[in-house]
């Protein structure tokens, strides 16, 4: 008898209603991006660096670009229930679809990596 594989991160089919996330949850999610070492220590470098006028200006100027950015794509997720991958999939194919996954994979290896080195410096140079 063969075994059935459930694709519960839908990683091939779009969401179901059920496997959908609430705002809650999400909220979460997104404030642990903003809550990283690395945002921390470039805010800190931009708030010493630039008078408060102008890292006001700054700051709305980044968030309005960002947030547009990411607005688009839930959008166009939330119409679809599709995820990244299978919106790449459709828009650039398949074999264009494992460039982009490709690349998002190695931007989450820098992304921790970066991370790590910069959570642990502070770490050891406190504890030696």
């Amino acid at each position: 008898m063969a075994k059935t594989h459930e694709d519960h991160d839908y990683s091939i089919t779009p969401v179901a209603q059920e496997g959908k996330k609430g705002m809650a949850s999400m909220l979460v999610i997104m404030l642990g991006f903003t809550f990283y070492t690395g945002t921390m220590l470039t805010g800190g470098q931009l708030g010493t660096g630039l008078t408060f006028k102008t890292l006001v200006l700054v700051l709305l100027a980044g968030d309005l670009i960002l947030g547009t950015y990411t607005a688009i794509l839930s959008y166009i997720s939330a119409k679809t229930s599709l995820s990244t991958h299978l919106l790449a999939r459709y828009s650039f194919g398949l074999n264009g679809s494992y460039f982009t996954s490709g690349i998002l994979g190695l931007t989450q290896v820098g992304w921790f990596g970066v991370s790590v080195v910069m959570l642990a410096k502070p770490i050891c140079a406190t504890f030696h």
